[in-house]
């Protein structure tokens, strides 16, 4: 038994093997296989900068990348890919059929200064909507796994989202953001909807996943991408919850603006922010 073999073993249960899809069991082995892999690096080695502020491309997201597209290259080798860092091209994955989906590293600001809230992810989209997905987040050494029809796992129990709760009662998730306007923008939101308890983290996609698991209430954002929504989706939906846009709309994996949670929930979110959206002139906007 290899490496990823065993730290694969100890997260799902035996059965989950056998009832999950060829597909699910291998992107759970390929963010372990990243995960792994990366901790030999320093990821200080190769730093690069994108456009914004503080927005890194590191040594890891390199090295996870590469990792999770020679194994899907290997295993699907007829199957496109979209990833953040070498195969970003949005245009060129609409209308697939079937489609990986991968953030290499999620929260990279939050691995380079070593504030332990970054992950792994992946994900397959079938016509348009999330099917599977695995993230994982080796500081709290936890898998996240999920697939329709079947559920939200987390290293091999299935969770889902809590009792019903009132917004003023609830836990918000929004976050950091390369531009400034748009952390603005999410503290106008955040006064608007007046919960009890705020959080931005800088991971979005674990934020989603710690949702699922009724750790936080609800997530929204203001300027998100395919390889933050298709694994966080996957996780969301699949734990009981929805995806809508800030204006209370169904969108798709490349929607920039969302809101994650509970129906109810969403639906007073929504309800409070919408006379701050009039000057917002990103909404309803996506990416196709």
């Amino acid at each position: 038994m290899n490496s990823t073999e065993y730290v694969l073993e100890k997260r799902f249960k035996e059965e989950h093997l056998s009832i999950f899809s060829r597909e699910t069991v291998f992107a759970a082995q390929a963010v372990l296989s990243a995960a792994l892999s990366i901790k030999t690096i320093d990821i200080s080695s190769d730093v690069r900068t994108k456009e914004g502020v503080n927005n890194f491309v590191t040594a890891w997201d390199l090295a996870s990348e590469k990792i999770i597209m020679d194994l899907i290259k290997k295993e699907y080798p007829n199957m496109p890919i979209l990833s953040e860092e070498s195969a970003p091209e949005m245009q060129d994955s609409l209308g697939e059929k079937e489609l990986w989906v991968i953030d290499p590293l999620d929260g990279t600001t939050n691995a380079f200064y070593n504030r332990g809230y970054s992950c792994i992810a992946t994900a397959l989209v079938k016509h348009g909507k999330p099917y599977n997905c695995a993230v994982y987040n080796p500081t709290r050494d936890e898998l996240f796994y999920a697939e329709r029809g079947i559920g939200t796992f987390l290293n091999g129990k299935k969770i889902k989202f809590d009792k019903e709760i009132d917004l003023n009662k609830a836990s918000i998730c929004a976050d950091t953001a390369y531009d400034p306007s748009i952390i603005l923008f999410h503290i106008g939101l955040l006064k608007a909807s007046r919960p009890s308890w705020i959080s931005a983290r800088g991971s979005g996609i674990l934020t989603m996943a710690e949702i699922a698991a009724g750790r936080y209430n609800l997530y929204f954002n203001a300027e998100t991408k395919p390889w933050d929504n298709a694994p966080g989706f996957a996780l969301i939906e699949m734990a009981g919850g929805i995806y809508r846009g800030l204006d209370g709309r169904k969108i798709d994996i490349y929607s920039r603006d969302i809101v994650v949670g509970k129906q109810e929930l969403i639906d007073q979110f929504v309800e409070r922010i919408t006379p701050e959206l009039k000057d917002y002139k990103f909404v309803s906007k996506t990416y196709d």
